[in-house]
């Protein structure tokens, strides 16, 4: 009896042990795909023209998030399911993972010019970032996007 009892508990420790530790491999499976994803998009600059969308609607001064889910993002935006759209006055980060390991995509100006300048979308992780595309801010006329509307721009949301 205390032998089943041992080899009962020993096999279900065991499949908790795999269990745990496969939840983690998955977690990192998928997160090496939204990675790969991100710095492969197929239509790097209808999310560039989304982001300007946003930023416009925002207007200046503007600092706050909404979570990647929320209605007032536009779906190009919404559709690759950031944790948080952060809008920080001149710039829109797409934040995909965060903790110790953050990434994603940030629509920044690429130089202090920034209403009439290029605009570029660019990866981002911990320590290093890649160009993705630019776009010129003055080419795009009125954002092909419904506007955004803001939560309240200058609140956190």
């Amino acid at each position: 009896m205390k032998r089943s009892i041992g080899k009962i508990v020993i096999v279900v420790v065991t499949l908790i042990v795999v269990w745990y530790i496969g939840s983690w491999i998955m977690y990192f499976l998928n997160c090496a795909s939204k990675r790969n994803e991100l710095k492969n998009l197929s239509n790097p600059t209808i999310i560039a023209e989304a982001c300007r969308s946003m930023l416009m609607g925002l207007g200046t001064n503007a600092f706050g998030n909404v979570t990647g889910e929320d209605q007032s993002v536009p779906e190009s935006l919404r559709a690759l399911k950031a944790r948080h759209v952060i809008f920080q006055n001149d710039r829109l980060r797409l934040e995909f993972h965060g903790g110790f390991d953050h990434f994603g995509l940030m629509f920044q100006p690429h130089d202090s010019d920034c209403l009439k300048g290029r605009w570029d979308l660019v990866y981002y992780e911990e320590r290093k970032s890649t160009p993705i595309t630019s776009i010129n801010w003055t080419d795009y006329g009125e954002p092909t996007n419904a506007p955004y509307s803001s939560p309240a721009a200058g609140s956190k949301r």
